[in-house]
């Protein structure tokens, strides 16, 4: 059609046959090899790509065709499968964490965040006016705008849902990487958008922060309670709660790999440890959605199982090493994600949680909406089915029973 190559457009024609837009002039100026190419000749080139085009909308998939208009950073190519093979290299170079008191995981994913930054040149974001509290700023990166086409921090202010609905813009065009960042508890304005990423299988990712009562002061209104079951509810969409810094790695691995489907990325505000996985399962089991974390000793036998996610790994830790004192054999497994667990096979979902095993505890900050799933009849939800509280987020855990005692309890209840 006319129109496709607009006057005041300068690019290049690389050898795969892409033409990469650079700069704006007064003429169409396409290079390849050094040579000049007559506009028409590159816009007659583009039109004989026209029945892939056709091809790829109507199987619902843009992404394996691409005419990569480039703005943001010069000499990018766009193309999506030069976007896979760079996210392939990255994912080497991301950090990993050395056991100890450990960071929040919004904090570990700052750390993760720079380093796929700095491997990644179409790797972009922006949040909601909090990035100083999300800790999702590119800091070797300026902000986005007309003056700064460079830029590769969005500053979108405090309007979740349209931060939505340009990350699906951009994550439609298939060559960039984009992720958003707001509060958990923000996710209800963003719905909308999150709900049409799932059904459009875009790659965007939505990072949220405070993901708990553990909020604190700010009070019920700023508590996440609910938050986790809904998202849940989404088909097609991808919710990653992270347990400690080498699990948040995983789940950014995971979330950068994943190019035909949205992740929400859901991480704490309090610290948590970061775990020793010379005694512990290894963190890249994340991308299972579930693994054994810690198993009971062979000697007892795995009585029970403890299911956690998040900052409630180091409730089901503890709850374990008493259990196990007392002559009680506990296997902790950690399940960050329910939709990346229910993708196994059933060999390995069987392997985490034996049919034979029915003695389940989940133990989450939430509401215990859904955790039927994965406990069975047979088993008992840990979690928080009121709103919260104001007051310290520690207290508030522990006055509305996530705890190690709670998750103590509810194992030898069910094993009388």
């Amino acid at each position: 059609e006319d129109g496709w190559l607009k006057t005041g457009d300068i690019g290049r024609l690389t050898d795969e046959g892409h033409l990469i837009i650079t700069d704006r002039k007064k003429d169409i100026i396409v290079t390849a090899g050094g040579k000049n190419i007559a506009p028409q000749k590159v816009e007659n080139l583009i039109k004989a790509r026209v029945p892939e085009l056709e091809h790829t909308m109507l199987h619902g998939d843009r992404r394996p065709w691409c005419v990569a208009v480039v703005t943001l950073t010069e000499g990018v190519h766009l193309d999506p499968a030069e976007v896979r093979r760079r996210v392939t290299e990255v994912n080497a170079e991301l950090p990993t964490f050395e056991a100890g008191p450990g960071l929040a995981t919004r904090e570990s994913s700052h750390k993760v965040l720079q380093a796929i930054a700095a491997g990644l040149a179409p790797f972009l974001g922006g949040d909601a006016d909090l990035s100083c509290s999300t800790k999702t700023a590119i800091v070797e990166s300026s902000d986005f705008s007309h003056a700064n086409p460079t830029g590769r921090n969005i500053r979108y202010g405090v309007r979740e849902h349209a931060m939505g609905a340009i990350a699906n813009g951009i994550a439609y065009h298939g060559g960039l990487v984009n992720f958003t960042g707001t509060f958990f508890v923000f996710a209800d304005y963003m719905r909308p958008a999150i709900r049409l990423a799932a059904m459009n299988k875009l790659g965007a990712i939505f990072v949220f922060t405070h993901d708990s009562v553990a909020v604190g002061e700010d009070g019920p209104t700023h508590q996440p309670v609910e938050h986790l079951a809904s998202l849940r509810s989404i088909p097609g969409l991808t919710v990653i709660r992270p347990g400690d810094a080498n699990e948040t790695r995983e789940a950014w691995r995971s979330a950068v790999a994943h190019r035909s489907s949205p992740t929400a990325l859901v991480f704490s505000r309090q610290k948590m440890a970061t775990l020793d996985r010379a005694e512990m399962g290894p963190a890249e089991d994340l991308a299972r959605g579930a693994y054994i974390l810690k198993d009971a000793p062979e000697s007892l036998g795995t009585q029970a199982i403890l299911i956690a996610t998040g900052s409630e790994i180091g409730c089901a830790l503890a709850a374990q090493e008493s259990l196990v004192a007392a002559g009680i054999g506990v296997r902790v497994v950690s399940m960050p994600s329910w939709e990346l667990f229910a993708e196994q096979p059933a060999a390995w979902r069987d392997k985490v949680l034996p049919p034979a095993v029915t003695a389940r505890v989940s133990m989450e900050a939430g509401t215990t909406f859904g955790w039927e799933r994965w406990i069975g009849s047979a088993g008992k939800a840990v979690g928080i089915d009121r709103f919260g509280a104001s007051a310290p987020g520690d207290l508030v855990l522990d006055q509305l029973g996530i705890n190690a005692p709670a998750a103590e309890a509810a194992i030898r209840d069910l094993l009388g």
